[in-house]
This record gives C-alpha cells, sequence and structure tokens, in this order.
C-alpha cells in the first residue's frame, strides 16, 4: 500500500571473516539491527544524551530495530528498512553482542546490499562458498522485535524499572554503603514545562542552550550516574578498548562490563529474570545511553516514549 515502509534485502555471507577473531568458541546466533537516528538540534554534545562518546552522545538516539538469525555457517538474509542509517551487532549464545560495526550503512528501496564478513580484511575477495550460504538459499527473514524501551533505548524505559524491583529499596535501606539506584531529586528541579511561541509546542523546562549542562545536572537519575563506574570500560568512551575504528570482538559491551559480572556472579541474592538481564545488558551493548532522542528531555525522564523528531 502507500503507507508501506520502503524495505532492502541484506545478505551476510559469513559472520566469522572478521578482520579481528571473534573469541574462541563464539558461536553467533543472530544480528541485532540497530538504527541512529538524525540529529535534530544544533551541537555535537546539546543535550549530553550518554556516557559514551566515539557512537555516543556525539551521534543521534539509538533505536533497535530487531534481530535477525544467523545460520551454523555464519550467513544471515533478511530485510530491513530502507534510507535509514543502521549498524549491525553480531550477538552470540549468550544473548551478547560479540562484535559491531563502528560506523552505520545504509540501503535504498529494493537494493539488495550483501557484505562478506563482519568486518573482513579489506583485500579480501568473495568465498567461493557464499553463493550457496545457508541463508541465500531461503526466503530473506523479517525484523523479530526487541523488548519495550528499545526503540528508541532510553535508561528510565529499559533499566529503571529493574532497578525498581529489585534494587532500589534495598540500596536506600543500606544507604551508607550502597549508592543510590532510584531516580532521585535532581531530575524534578525542572520538572514544569512551558509553552515556546517560536517552535509552536509545549517543551522542556530547561532551554537548549544549557541542556549540555542541565541534562547532566538535574534529568539523569542517581541510579545512571551511580552505575558509570560499573559499565565505563564497557561503553564506546574516548578512552576505550578499542584501537582506531574497528572494534575488537569480545571487548566491549555487556561482556566486560562489571555489572553484568556482579549479577551474575549473585549479588545478594538478588534473582533477576533472564529477560530482566536482557535488559540490562541490552542497554549496555548498545552504549549505555540515558535518552533515546535529543528532545522532550523531561517527558523521556518520566518514562514516556519519545521518538526522535527525525529518525
Amino acid at each position: 500500500g502507500p503507507d508501506a515502509v520502503p524495505v532492502a534485502t541484506v545478505g551476510l555471507a559469513n559472520v566469522y571473516r572478521s578482520y579481528y577473531p571473534l573469541p574462541r568458541d563464539t558461536r553467533i546466533r543472530g544480528l541485532r539491527i540497530v538504527q541512529v537516528a538524525y540529529k535534530s538540534v544544533v551541537g555535537r554534545n546539546i543535550p549530553v544524551t550518554g556516557y559514551g562518546e566515539d557512537t555516543g552522545h556525539d551521534k543521534g538516539g539509538r533505536l533497535v530495530l530487531g534481530w535477525v538469525p544467523v545460520e551454523d555457517d555464519g550467513s544471515a538474509y533478511f530485510r530491513m528498512p530502507a534510507g535509514v542509517p543502521v549498524y549491525f551487532q553480531a550477538v552470540a549464545d549468550d544473548g551478547l553482542a560479540a562484535q559491531t560495526m563502528r560506523s552505520v550503512t545504509y540501503a535504498q528501496p529494493g537494493e539488495r546490499l550483501v557484505c562478506l564478513g563482519c568486518h573482513e580484511p579489506s583485500p579480501a575477495a568473495p568465498a567461493s562458498h557464499a553463493a550457496i550460504a545457508k541463508a541465500f538459499q531461503r526466503d530473506p527473514s523479517d525484523l523479530q522485535p526487541e523488548v519495550d524501551g528499545s526503540r528508541p533505548v532510553t535508561f528510565p524505559r529499559l533499566v529503571q524499572p529493574v532497578l525498581d524491583r529489585h534494587c532500589a529499596q534495598c540500596h536506600e535501606e543500606h544507604s551508607e554503603e550502597a549508592p543510590s539506584l532510584d531516580r532521585g531529586s535532581r531530575w524534578a528541579e525542572y520538572g514544569t514545562q512551558y509553552y515556546d511561541d517560536a517552535r509552536d509546542k509545549v517543551v522542556d523546562s530547561i532551554p537548549p542552550e544549557r541542556w549540555g549542562e542541565e541534562a547532566y545536572k538535574y534529568v539523569w537519575f542517581d541510579s545512571y550516574v551511580n552505575l558509570y563506574p560499573f559499565v565505563r570500560d564497557a561503553c564506546f568512551v574516548r578512552h576505550g578498548p578499542q584501537e582506531g575504528a574497528r572494534t575488537k570482538p569480545g571487548t566491549f559491551g555487556a561482556r566486560t562490563s562489571r555489572l553484568l559480572a556482579l549479577l551474575n556472579d549473585g549479588h545478594y541474592d538478588v534473582q533477576l529474570t533472564s529477560k530482566e538481564l536482557h535488559r540490562i545488558a541490552l542497554w549496555i551493548d548498545t552504549n549505555c545511553r540515558f535518552f533515546g532522542s535529543a528532545e522532550d528531555l523531561l517527558r523521556q525522564a518520566r518514562g514516556e516514549e519519545v521518538m526522535p523528531e527525525i529518525e
């Protein structure tokens, strides 16, 4: 129909053909397709939307479009929306990203985009088996949706509900030893909104020219700030473990975070479901963002779904 979203078809010959080898015995079960929203505001870091730098607050919000299966020979074949910037993450059997792109790619409506590997050495030629890869012998997969709060990825919707159920009360009762994992009061100081005649809309009471400072100071939750030491090395920050524009498989994201290791080892008998652990891991693997878009910051902090003005 006229309102149908234009799509493109993407084929991956072998996810294991990588410039840096994947960790030994790693099995990739799927690809996660993540859209990067276009920036709608002036300034690289206004507002500051999260911790990460290389692929963090200098780019737009993250929208996890879904995931698709990878066959046992490393191939994948799927449909995705056309004309939007996306990157791919190779997700291992444990549900954690093992490799991720550090840039975006596009495909036009009706285009067939084919990748050899993830990412293969630049002089490499197509392998002879690429034409008979298992995924290419079937119809393309459709994207399977991810959990609520991941399109776009926002900490208040994706992670804070888990902390509210399992962590915040105990940390409050032991506040002398444990950092706060609730929302705190900082974000509520600018809790009113006002009508902007120039933009003809109700907007956050934080003036845009102050978003760089105020978004951090008054909108980020105490829990988000206090979790930073437990996820910093897992994010793409300026002085992270990566070299140049390529990611070293297995050296980033949830699988390297202190937070996930703490939870998996058993933290004061906290019992999270597999779905709750997945929500936290997904947040870390998509670079530990707080906001999902650069607009309506306080609505996002209240847990409302705010789609980027320019997707």
